[in-house]
């Protein structure tokens, strides 16, 4: 399942969790969803994608993202990923080798605090 919501009163933040088992079919969906909801802003709109109850991705989420990373809006801040699993980091370095995105801003951290803290501290900078 994947829930998306606003994370912040302002509209400057986008919450995906994704809780459990998960579809690609179920990510395309959410990221229309988000990709809308960010292009209903006039302001930059930082992602925030909670993986911590997570079951494993889609075998065929690498291609999907990529494409999606390509054409997200214009207004898309950074990305911060809320995972324990070293697996993604490993997975984002390859990509950004084979697919070139390299000007994308995207961290990793290991809990909801350093999400928020990071943020908070860079709000809003693209």
């Amino acid at each position: 399942m994947i829930n998306l919501d606003w994370g912040d009163f302002d509209e400057h933040l986008v919450i995906v969790k994704i809780i459990g088992q998960w579809s690609l079919n179920e990510y395309r969906n959410a990221m229309v969803e988000m990709f809308a909801m960010i292009r209903s802003k006039p302001h930059v709109v930082d992602v925030l994608v909670d993986l911590q109850n997570a079951a494993q991705a889609p075998s065929n989420i690498i291609p999907a993202a990529v494409n999606d990373l390509r054409n997200r809006p214009k207004n898309q801040g950074k990305i911060v990923v809320i995972s324990y699993n070293p697996i993604w980091t490993k997975i984002w370095g390859i990509t950004q080798k084979i697919h070139r995105v390299h000007t994308i801003t995207l961290y990793f951290v290991p809990s909801a605090n350093e999400a928020y803290a990071l943020v908070m501290t860079e709000e809003n900078e693209v």
